[in-house]
């Protein structure tokens, strides 16, 4: 809650993500007063200054090395600036990874907030899956005005009480 607080900027530091490579954020405590219960945060990060196309991943820093998520939160052709909501689940003390895949691009972190477990207010972070890719199945493109419901009860894990989802 509250104005965003920028938690990380690569331009600042003059080394931007290189291909291939990770860095971890801290997003749990510090100037963003984030609480240590906090289970995820959301997050604008904003990709720009790529030396190629690419896609850059975000998700909890984890205990062990394990593989990344198969989907990406941003893709990005240069000179392309591009901003996105994420919403990450926190990992290991309290921290946040970033994977960039090809080239070379500057990353911009901005917190916005954070969930944390409450008075029966729940909210669950899944791993990012594609639940949706009209390039890959018979389904026409969405044409402009035409909409295509999307049932996500029971999908990629969404149980069947939820109420609403972070697509």
């Amino acid at each position: 809650p509250g104005d965003p607080v920028r938690r990380g900027d690569t331009r600042a530091t003059g080394d931007p993500l290189r291909g291939g490579a990770s860095r971890d954020g801290q997003v749990v405590g510090g100037s963003a007063s984030v609480p240590a219960s906090a289970t995820a945060v959301i997050l604008t990060v904003t990709a720009l200054n790529a030396t190629s196309t690419t896609d850059v991943r975000v998700y909890p820093t984890p205990d062990t090395d394990v593989a990344p998520p198969q989907v990406s939160n941003i893709n990005l052709r240069p000179p392309g600036i591009v901003p996105n909501l994420v919403i990450a689940k926190v990992g290991r003390g309290g921290s946040v990874r970033l994977l960039n895949n090809a080239g070379s691009v500057d990353v911009l972190v901005d917190l916005a907030g954070w969930y944390e477990q409450a008075d029966g207010a729940l909210f669950h972070v899944l791993a990012p899956e594609r639940v949706m890719d009209t390039r890959l199945t018979s389904a026409a493109r969405v044409s402009s005005g035409e909409f295509r419901d999307l049932p996500l009860r029971g999908v990629a894990g969404v149980s069947s009480p939820a109420v609403a989802a972070v697509l």
